[in-house]
């Protein structure tokens, strides 16, 4: 019989139960390229495993890989913490080698505070290149370029609108759940065939650093072996002794926060200071008449 002669109900769970056989064909497919794709995983987790940039970056984002250089360059001698702020020693510029390195000594030639390179244009520029280098022989894996993906939507779309172009040919008109389920179907593709090959690397990086996570609480700043930038790239600024917790801390090495909303779910504490409500149309628009005292 011909699917696309069933009535409207009927085509409905055929449509359903087509799209469930193309997910799970899709993810047998992608469970055999994780089969495949083991030793291209665990390579990427050796070349990353070796710079504790690398591992920050695919960690978290720019916050991270920033809070990582930071600590890298305290750890090794080229950036200095006085009256808790930081500042570059004389010639560390020149003695870095990278240029996100040299983006951040550039910034503390003046003592600041350690927020302020979360913020900093060119230091972004620069972390913004760091994630290019990541992404060196990774791109061809992501979704967007995931040929079965693709083919799978396409099919069940074409599918969808073979159907609909023949409904309203029959002066049918029911057509809209039918295009809600096709576009359900393309979210459901690309959510099982979403790449996950970074989070993949990450966990084999972060089995690899596993002895080194049990000793958080006796690191200290070292920088002939960098441990210190390495816990703090796998893990985080977490489980520290209390006396580097303190000290990173008084740093302020965290990216700057939003300052919250104001509650304006009290009126009356918005119209109680003088300041909204000290002219008549800050109480017009503002109070809505709710400020008594106000004139």
């Amino acid at each position: 019989m011909n699917p696309f002669d069933l009535p409207g109900p009927g085509f409905l769970v055929f449509y359903f139960f087509l799209s469930c056989l193309v997910l799970v064909l899709l993810r047998r497919l992608k469970i055999q390229s994780h089969v495949r794709s083991v030793a291209t995983v665990k390579a990427l987790a050796a070349r990353v495993a070796q710079d504790p940039y690398l591992i920050a970056r695919l960690r978290g984002g720019n916050n991270e890989l920033i809070q990582v250089a930071l600590v890298a360059l305290l750890e090794r001698g080229l950036l200095k913490a006085e009256n808790n702020k930081l500042e570059a020693v004389a010639g560390a510029v020149e003695k870095a080698r990278r240029p996100l390195d040299r983006a951040i000594l550039g910034l503390y030639k003046k003592p600041g505070k350690g927020n302020i390179a979360f913020e900093d244009t060119i230091v972004l520029s620069e972390v913004r290149k760091v994630r290019e280098q990541f992404l060196v022989g990774l791109d061809d894996q992501k979704m967007g370029r995931n040929p079965a993906a693709v083919g799978a939507i396409g099919f069940l779309w074409v599918v969808a609108l073979a159907k609909i172009v023949i409904a309203l040919g029959r002066g049918h008109h029911n057509v809209f759940l039918l295009f809600v389920m096709a576009i359900l179907a393309a979210i459901a593709v690309k959510i099982v065939t979403i790449d996950d090959t970074e989070a993949r690397v990450f966990r084999e990086v972060r089995e690899r650093f596993a002895s080194l996570g049990n000793r958080s609480s006796s690191l200290r700043f070292n920088g002939q072996t960098g441990e210190f930038a390495f816990y703090a790239a796998v893990f985080g600024l977490t489980d520290l002794s209390p006396e580097m917790a303190s000290f990173t801390k008084q740093l302020d090495i965290v990216p700057t926060k939003p300052k919250p909303a104001p509650d304006r779910s009290n009126s009356s504490s918005s119209c109680g200071s003088s300041s909204s409500c000290g002219s008549s149309s800050s109480c017009g628009s503002s109070c809505g008449g709710g400020c008594g005292g106000c004139s």
